[in-house]
């Protein structure tokens, strides 16, 4: 019997699925269109929205869910039973406030004409004074967080999102049981187990569990050019050659089993020349009485791969995903236009 795993995309307009077998055969493919869409001028009661306003309606996901379902498995209902898991991703960061049950807040009656009680998508700029007050305040904190989200807290990510409703409508911070990100928000509608993704947190909510120990680590050996040693205050924020110089670094100490305080790895370079070769005698191998030692194996160096740098703006100014497929595309010596 056949086992197929399903991927839904919930995108700023739609949402798509696919049905995938485990030799990675396309079963089925749906597309679900948003019913309210993006929301950018007002609710569905008609309430207006201000400038920099960009919301959408949880109601739109559970719908896609149940639509994308029923489209995948029309021609053949049997693979349902068949299906072995599911995998979700969001743009981010889309965040909603949620009740102890994680029941959206504009569910509720008394919240249906409440702007900051629905979705909150990726491009909802609504927050921009409120991200510069809290780059500002972490600047003056000296946050080493900042290296890591280029020097600067947007105001498309969590804190600043989450701050707004705090100072704009403080009831339905009031009532929210907790903030959250809709790639965590779908698995916890279907299993009922809140859980946070690693990579979310760390994409859109400044989540830092091995940072801080990796700078400490990595501005002595000199791949963090523009970031004080002492204070550890971006100065010209993290480039990404330094980012992986570092996460490279960072890894081999984590297979040998030492910290990152601890392990001080030579610069990465290029292989030296072989010496000249010392002729080898041959072995008698061992005697009968000694055992034969056995020799782990050697673990593998990571390396670093080179990559052309492309800037995404100016002319993809929402292009983040192409502009990153053109780069690994480029270390494989395919030839890529962010553009195309």
């Amino acid at each position: 019997m056949k086992h197929y795993s399903i991927g839904i995309d919930f995108g700023t307009e739609e949402a798509r699925a696919m049905l995938v077998d485990m030799d990675g055969n396309c079963g089925g493919s749906a597309v679900f269109l948003y019913p309210h869409g993006v929301m950018e001028e007002c609710l569905p009661d008609g309430t207006k929205l201000r400038a920099g306003f960009a919301l959408q309606h949880p109601r739109d996901y559970i719908e896609a869910l149940e639509a994308l379902m029923r489209d995948l498995f029309r021609e053949h209902p049997e693979r349902a039973e068949q299906v072995i898991g599911m995998g979700v991703d969001f743009t981010q960061c889309t965040m909603m406030p949620v009740d102890a049950d994680g029941t959206p807040l504009c569910f509720q009656e008394e919240f249906r004409n409440e702007p900051h009680a629905y979705v909150k998508l990726w491009k909802h700029h609504g927050a921009q004074r409120q991200a510069e007050r809290l780059t500002e305040t972490a600047r003056k904190r000296r946050e080493a967080l900042l290296a890591f989200c280029g020097g600067e807290i947007y105001a498309e990510t969590m804190f600043p999102k989450m701050l707004e409703t705090f100072e704009k409508a403080p009831e339905v911070y009031r009532r929210a049981d907790r903030f959250v990100e809709l790639a965590d928000w779908i698995p916890f509608f279907l299993t009922g187990s809140p859980k946070r993704s690693k990579s979310i947190a760390g994409c859109a909510a400044l989540f830092e569990e091995a940072e801080t120990a990796m700078l400490r680590w990595a501005m002595p050996l000199g791949i963090m050019e523009g970031v004080s040693d002492t204070a550890m205050e971006p100065l010209e924020g993290l480039s990404r050659a330094q980012a992986a110089a570092m996460l490279c670094r960072f890894d081999r100490a984590a297979g040998s089993g030492e910290s990152p305080e601890e392990s001080n790895p030579p610069e990465l370079s290029e292989p030296e020349a072989p010496a000249d070769p010392v002729p080898v005698q041959p072995d008698p191998g061992p005697a009968e009485s000694e055992p034969v030692p056995s020799t782990p194996p050697a673990k593998p160096i990571p390396q670093l791969t080179p990559a052309q740098l492309i800037w995404q703006n100016p002319e993809l100014p929402n292009g983040c995903e192409a502009t990153s497929l053109s780069i690994l595309l480029s270390c494989t010596g395919t030839p890529a236009d962010k553009i195309d």
